[in-house]
């Protein structure tokens, strides 16, 4: 299974386009934690329907996922497997200077250049609050700490 998260800033009759500011904006990672248990709880309920082998529930997180998918392995015993693919270090990789800070706190938001579009995509304040609010809990430091393993692949 495939899916986007609910504020990725597409919409269901255009996805590979950001027609969705405004959604993209108000996006953060309680919100996107919320969509993958989501997802996670539908599949599990309709596993017999569609055939779906939930001994091997594995999560795949491209960059900014990467972490999201860490953090739910850690607290759903239903996912067996986790891959990151060229994932950040931490979800909080994008504000480390004190000025950038103190200048989105004070506008509101910031922006990012989306690098396949060249669009401006805005990151609104709540984003950095609710970070903030949950920093422990969303540490990949402390989340892969936790994570008792298997077995590592690490593939080049």
């Amino acid at each position: 299974m495939k899916f986007n998260y609910s504020r990725n800033g597409t919409s269901p009759d255009q996805p590979y386009d950001f027609t969705e500011l405004e959604s993209f904006g108000n996006n953060n990672f309680t919100k996107e934690l919320s969509d993958l248990k989501t997802v996670i709880d539908w599949a599990s309920d309709n596993a017999k329907d569609y055939n779906l082998d939930t001994d091997r529930f594995t999560l795949i997180g491209h960059s900014r996922s990467g972490p999201i998918v860490l953090i739910t392995a850690l607290n759903d015993v239903r996912i067996k497997s986790v891959i990151t693919w060229s994932s950040v270090s931490e979800l909080d990789f994008a504000w480390g200077n004190e000025s950038l800070l103190e200048d989105w706190k004070k506008s509101g938001v910031i922006y990012t250049k989306n690098a396949r579009t060249g669009q401006q995509m805005p990151m609104y304040y709540q984003l950095y609050e609710d970070f903030q609010k949950h920093k422990e809990e969303y540490s990949v430091k402390n989340t892969i700490e936790n994570v008792k393993l298997n077995s590592v692949k690490n593939i080049t």
